[in-house]
């Protein structure tokens, strides 16, 4: 029995030594690093494809809740100064020579009136304006919000509409 136990021992001693040799050469084998580490990088992008994904999702709620700030605020605003509009008429006089019943040229003078509009801005303008900021919030999200007090004035010369066209044409202003 004590043969068959040492060779059993003995066995087990060289798989042991084949099974340490083997992990051995795993371990100092550049191949097997290189996978190791594919395999450790692969396994890593499942967790960044999810951070890349709540981000992504974050960023479109962010736009979203501005958005829905802005639109319950009013949105945009464009403030422009006053503006004289004066719509006037121009008289255009044609010439037309036709033949009449005696075979003779007769002119005629077709009338037109073509309809025009002047656009006079201020000779002086005036702005007063008070503008304060706050800060708007839904859930995690912040928007900056404007409201602003404005005072307007402004002074017109006497528009001449008459330096538009030449002296010849005849205007008429309603």
């Amino acid at each position: 029995m004590t043969d068959d136990t040492n060779i059993i021992s003995g066995l087990i001693a060289r798989s042991a030594a084949a099974l340490k040799s083997g992990v051995e050469r795993i371990r100092s084998s550049v191949l097997c690093r290189f996978a190791m580490i594919g395999a450790i990088v692969l396994a890593m992008l499942v967790p960044l494809s999810m951070v890349e994904d709540v981000v992504f999702e974050r960023a479109a709620r962010h736009k979203a809740v501005l958005a829905e700030i802005a639109g319950l605020w009013g949105g945009a605003q464009t403030l422009i100064g006053p503006v004289l509009v004066l719509p006037y008429r121009e008289k255009v006089v044609a010439e037309r020579q036709a033949l009449d019943k005696l075979g003779r040229w007769k002119t005629t003078d077709d009338i037109a009136w073509l309809e025009h509009t002047a656009i006079a801005l201020p000779q002086d303008l005036d702005l007063d304006i008070d503008l304060q900021t706050s800060r708007r919030n839904r859930g995690i999200y912040e928007a900056l919000v404007y409201t602003a007090d404005v005072a307007v004035a402004a002074v017109f010369a006497k528009p001449e509409i008459a330096k538009l066209v030449d002296e010849k044409t005849e205007i008429e202003i309603d």
